[in-house]
C-alpha cells in the first residue's frame, strides 16, 4: 500500500514538474524530446463521444471521460497518448493523479507532454 502511494506521488510530482517546464517553454513547445505521431487507429471508449485519432484528438474534459480512454486501450504504452483540456488541470495535481492512478495500473508511466491550443496530448511508457 505504502509503495502504491509513493508512486502515485511520484507520477503527481513528475507530471507537475513537466507542467512547470512546459509553462516556462511557452504555448506550442513540446516538453518531452521524443514528439511522436499519434496512434493510427482511433481507440473507442465506452463513451462514444471520447476518442483519440490520428487528425485532432478530442481532449478529454472529466476525470471519468480520462479513464473511460485508459480502462478501453488495450496497446502498448508507448502508443497511447491521451489529450487532456486544459480545463482539468487543477493547480494540485489532484486530477492527473486520479487519472495516474489508472495508468499505473496498467504499468504505463508518464513521458512527457506536447502542449496544444487548450490542451496537453500525454505520452506514456511502460512500466519496467
Amino acid at each position: 500500500m505504502l509503495r502504491a502511494i509513493a508512486t502515485i506521488v511520484v507520477l503527481t510530482a513528475a507530471l507537475f514538474m513537466a507542467s512547470c517546464e512546459a509553462q516556462e517553454a511557452g504555448p506550442g513547445v513540446a516538453a518531452s524530446p521524443q514528439a511522436e505521431a499519434p496512434a493510427e487507429t482511433p481507440v473507442e471508449a465506452e463513451d462514444p463521444k471520447v476518442s483519440v485519432s490520428s487528425d485532432a484528438p478530442t481532449p478529454v474534459t472529466t476525470v471519468d471521460e480520462a479513464i473511460a480512454l485508459v480502462k478501453a486501450y488495450d496497446g502498448p504504452a508507448a502508443e497511447f497518448e491521451l489529450p487532456i483540456a486544459d480545463s482539468l488541470l487543477d493547480p494540485a495535481g489532484m486530477n492527473m493523479a486520479i487519472i495516474g492512478d489508472e495508468l499505473l495500473g496498467k504499468k504505463f508511466l508518464p513521458d512527457g507532454f506536447e502542449q496544444r491550443e487548450g490542451y496537453r496530448v500525454y505520452k506514456y511508457k511502460p512500466f519496467d
